[in-house]
């Protein structure tokens, strides 16, 4: 998916994953109730696995099975295993490479025996979906209300940049985080609307009312599209090692030329 050049309009920017997610995401999903429906008709529990056992045997459910293993590898590795391992690989810096993170990964998938919460899943995605809607509550506040879709990048690469705050914690993140959590548990049954709505309204009014009091924002103070905006004005922002293997921002105009 790419991002037009020169174009300020949200939905003609990402009219591409808008329409990409409008067609596939209804076609998934329908195809995973009809899975669900025809196990439940053949063998009267929806768990597809289950139906396989049921109405299979010999070489055909050797093979059968052997594609829902197949199945778990393709879509539980990267949506799972691989977000999962970048983050453990990350915290701990050099002395954790990928393979490692991949190893720590998979032992605490297995600790946890995600498995013996199937009884109660509904419940518990409700309430982790929940907790998980008010981060994207505050991102959505701090992205689009605080900073208008503006961003210091060379902030992000300076290790006692801006975005240091308080030892490398935005608390007005984590006090809205928490908020959005509880309320989300509490109604459990709207529990991302809930968790939405409060993480990105505490968010909103914390970081604007006390937290960017004490660690000013450049973009906020001051939105400059010249400074802090990039393909929606024909720019792109470029990660370059200088000669010291420093790493220097290179911002790259539609013309071609090059500001250091």
């Amino acid at each position: 998916i790419k991002a037009p050049k020169n174009e300020k309009n949200w939905f003609k920017r990402n009219k591409g994953q808008i329409i990409g997610n409008i067609i596939t995401y209804p076609i998934t999903q329908t195809f995973m109730v009809i899975i669900g429906a025809v196990s439940y008709m053949a063998v009267s529990n929806y768990d597809p696995v289950v139906a396989i056992q049921g109405s299979a045997s010999g070489i055909a459910l050797g093979v059968l099975l052997i594609m829902i293993v197949f199945a778990q590898w393709s879509t539980n590795t990267t949506a799972n295993v691989i977000p999962a391992a970048t983050i453990f690989s990350n915290v701990m810096g050099p002395k954790m490479p990928f393979w490692a993170g991949v190893v720590v990964a998979g032992v605490i998938g297995i600790v946890v025996q995600p498995w013996s919460l199937f009884g109660i899943i509904i419940e518990v995605l409700l309430i982790i979906g929940g907790i998980l809607a008010s981060i994207v509550g505050i991102l959505v506040a701090d992205y689009y209300f605080l900073r208008k879709r503006r961003v210091n990048v060379q902030e992000l690469y300076e290790s006692e940049g801006q975005y240091k705050y308080l030892n490398g914690v935005n608390w007005a993140g984590i006090i809205s985080w928490v908020i959005g959590g509880i309320g989300a548990t509490i109604f459990s049954n709207y529990s991302f609307i809930i968790g939405f709505l409060l993480g990105g309204a505490s968010y909103f009014i914390l970081a604007k009312y006390w937290w960017f009091k004490r660690y000013e924002q450049a973009e906020i103070i001051d939105p400059s599209d010249e400074k802090y905006l990039g393909i929606s004005v024909g720019r792109d922002w470029i990660i370059e090692k200088g000669p010291e293997l420093e790493v220097e921002m290179v911002f790259t105009a539609s013309t071609g030329k090059k500001n250091v």
